[in-house]
């Protein structure tokens, strides 16, 4: 037996044998019919785009399957409203592998319709494979993995497949962490992921079985399978609003150097890039606004530009700001203990493209001086004064733990003169009170005083006796 392969064969003009065969003729004849009717039916419009609404763009070629898509995330929400509608059973999270985005959403018409008119056949043409909707509950942490199998096992036909995401989650990432590691913060409803929680998340059977090397789903629990086709899920959406317009946020941001916990006051760098998607009509991003908490802290160029890596991305920020002193916290994130924010949030513009990530955020703590008490020394040979009567005595001390500072005051009303050690007459005195305390520079002070002055009166007595005898 020879095996062999061939993709988008023409179809060639039957032979007169297969043309007079009956079975054939019987056969033909059904298709025939089928094609015709589907031709009617594929016209019909399902509703209208204000713009192109299409897959990852590179180098003029669609189905970048490394990059985020306007296109990818529309489907994803799709499946969430799908789940979410009465008598069904809800989810909390749509996804969509980008493999299975096998044609765009084109503002120019294709057929005989309007321009941005959307018919059946186009939206049949992006999910041609009639998938049934499903359901699967994962943990939060099963959340993370799911992001994480992103990046694909080695030897796969491409490194990264990236997920169409709902509109309601967001998340920020490492491109140089190691493998397992590289999903850093992810935030759903605009609040951080809870890992011991549990999410419903709905996507197309393909996927929900471990499609794609996404092995998590399959680990789930509480799979159902809602038996609704991916396609009518599609249309009826498309049914049920007047417009569809593509939106050109971001959903997942890589930040470098990502910090987890604030100190205010403190000054705070990191770099994020791929701001920018690469769908048809999506624009270039020019500048990022940082928030701490519900506080503005700066806003920082974008500068554009291809990055190479898994995956590529576009669009460059380095961010530095000092932590506000009193950061508010947002609505519905935690705050810490002493009131400041918990969370910061980068907003680009002119797309909107939104992420945060939680933080700790400490007060500055200030520097302190300590006073101990119980050791104290005091120098009882220094003496100041500035008055003919008072005499201040100044004592300075110090611990392992602090520095203490101490004035006890002395004064005198025995000397009718300014004096200081320098210009005290008659002998140097010693007092013999050697004990330390708060009063020994007084009491050293003081009797030394004292007992200068009774010298000087001895000295001169002398003196005048001597006077006498002469």
């Amino acid at each position: 037996m020879t095996q062999y392969s061939a993709t988008n064969v023409e179809v060639a003009d039957p032979t007169d044998t297969c043309a007079s065969n009956p079975t054939y003729a019987s056969a033909s004849a059904i298709v025939d019919e089928a094609v015709a009717s589907a031709g009617e039916l594929g016209k019909k419009v399902i509703g209208t785009v204000s713009d192109d609404i299409t897959t990852a763009h590179n180098d003029g070629a669609r189905d970048n399957r490394q990059r985020e898509s306007t296109l990818g995330n529309l489907t994803a929400d799709i499946w969430l409203d799908a789940l979410n509608q009465p008598g069904r059973g809800g989810a909390d999270i749509g996804i969509m592998n980008p493999g299975g985005l096998r044609d765009e959403l084109l503002y120019e018409p294709t057929g005989d319709e309007e321009p941005g008119e959307v018919t059946y056949a186009e939206a049949a043409s992006i999910n041609p494979f009639a998938n049934t909707l499903m359901t699967v509950d994962l943990t939060g942490a099963q959340v993370v993995t799911l992001l994480e199998q992103q990046w694909q096992p080695e030897g796969s036909s491409r490194p990264f497949l990236k997920l169409g995401l709902s509109d309601n989650v967001t998340y920020t990432y490492d491109p140089d962490a190691a493998a397992g590691s590289r999903i850093s913060s992810v935030s759903i409803d605009g609040e951080p992921l809870d890992e011991s929680a549990t999410y419903t998340i709905a996507s197309g059977s393909f996927l929900i079985g471990g499609g794609d090397n996404f092995t998590v789903l399959a680990e789930g629990s509480n799979a159902k399978d809602t038996g609704l086709i991916d396609t009518d899920a599609f249309v009826n959406y498309f049914g049920a609003r007047d417009e569809v317009s593509p939106d050109h946020r971001k959903q997942a941001v890589a930040i470098t150097d990502q910090p987890s916990e604030l100190t205010a006051g403190d000054e705070v760098s990191f770099t994020a890039s791929g701001f920018d998607l690469t769908s048809l009509g999506s624009p270039t991003n020019s500048e990022v606004e940082v928030f701490v908490g519900d506080d503005s802290v700066g806003t920082f160029p974008i500068t554009a530009g291809l990055i190479q890596g898994v995956p590529t991305r576009n669009g460059t920020a380095d961010i530095s700001f000092t932590v506000p002193e009193q950061a508010t916290a947002p609505a519905g994130i935690a705050a810490a203990d002493d009131g400041t924010a918990s969370q910061v949030r980068l907003v680009a513009s002119p797309s909107d493209t939104e992420v945060s990530f939680p933080v700790t955020i400490t007060a500055d703590e200030p520097t302190s001086t300590t006073t101990d008490p119980t050791t104290s020394t005091s120098d009882p040979t220094t003496s100041t004064s500035s008055d003919p009567s008072t005499s201040t005595s100044t004592s300075t001390s110090t611990s392992g733990t602090g520095t203490s500072t101490g004035t006890p005051t002395a004064t005198s009303t025995s000397g009718t003169a300014p004096s200081t050690d320098d210009d005290v007459t008659g002998p140097v005195v010693e007092t013999d009170d050697t004990t330390p305390g708060p009063g020994a520079g007084v009491v050293g002070s003081g009797l030394g005083l004292l007992l200068a002055a009774g010298a000087a009166l001895a000295i001169a007595g002398a003196r005048r006796t001597a006077g006498r005898r002469h």
